[in-house]
């Protein structure tokens, strides 16, 4: 969900076996909601990035998508919008490798697009980051493998003040927290992220990290709602909110 000009976005999707290049906008905090497009530019997707810029700009980014014989591929192509009618192309094809579940944020003037899967293994996790200072046409390498783990379904937002990302868990069950002020060097600040240090597993229900939770900064706090928390997608799910103060 994305908001712009005091209206809320929600945009793609999928079900079991559909998936959706619609976009859909709510101007009464989400009491009701109107079609802005029910056919995008852009192909049909599930697990894309996506943001609002400083510039009043809409990105979407990548995901995955059921190719003609029904195998779950991906996308690396990068869509900007003011409107979320009408869409522009800025690369059909990004210089980072196709994938679902990844983050995008801007930072200190550039997108940002961190890590992401291509699948639902330990193995087919992804951890690279990749900056953009030309609105998704173009994109620069920044860190192929920083200090925290692959992972997909994470958060990512940066500080009221603009100076500081942070990276919030992900996929099986992670319960990290990660900072940095420069987008490339990532330093460990808690363990612990909703009060969670148990273990993490990959193939079963068992611990209490998450991933595919909500995250955003409200009023100076991190706040995060809902999420999974095991191997399965629909394994585990989660319907709380939580706040840290970030001043």
């Amino acid at each position: 969900m994305l908001e712009m000009d005091g209206c809320l976005y929600i945009m793609a999707g999928q079900t079991f076996s559909t998936f959706y290049n619609d976009v859909w906008k709510s101007c009464d905090e989400g009491s009701t909601w109107t079609a802005a497009t029910e056919d995008a530019a852009w192909p049909e997707r599930a697990g894309q990035a996506a943001i609002v810029t400083s510039d009043g700009e809409m990105i979407v980014a990548g995901g995955c998508y059921n190719d003609e014989s029904g195998t779950r591929s991906f996308r690396s192509d990068v869509w900007a919008s003011t409107d979320g009618v009408n869409w522009e192309l800025r690369t059909a094809e990004a210089e980072w490798a196709a994938r679902s579940g990844p983050r995008l944020v801007e930072f200190q003037g550039k997108l940002y697009i961190v890590a992401g899967e291509i699948g639902f293994t330990p193995s087919t996790q992804l951890v690279d980051i990749w900056s953009s200072d030309d609105g998704g046409r173009t994109w620069s390498l920044v860190v192929e493998t920083p200090e925290f783990t692959a992972r997909s379904g994470h958060g990512v937002v940066v500080t009221p003040d603009g100076s500081t990302m942070l990276i919030v868990a992900g996929w099986p069950q992670l319960h990290d927290l990660w900072s940095s002020t420069d987008g490339v060097t990532f330093k460990q600040e808690s363990n612990e992220v909703w009060g969670c240090s148990g273990i993490i597993s990959s193939v079963s229900q068992v611990g209490c990290g998450k991933y595919d939770f909500w995250s955003l900064i409200h009023q100076g706090k991190l706040v995060t709602m809902g999420g999974s928390g095991a191997f399965s997608t629909f394994g585990k799910l989660y319907g709380d909110s939580w706040a840290m103060d970030l001043e």
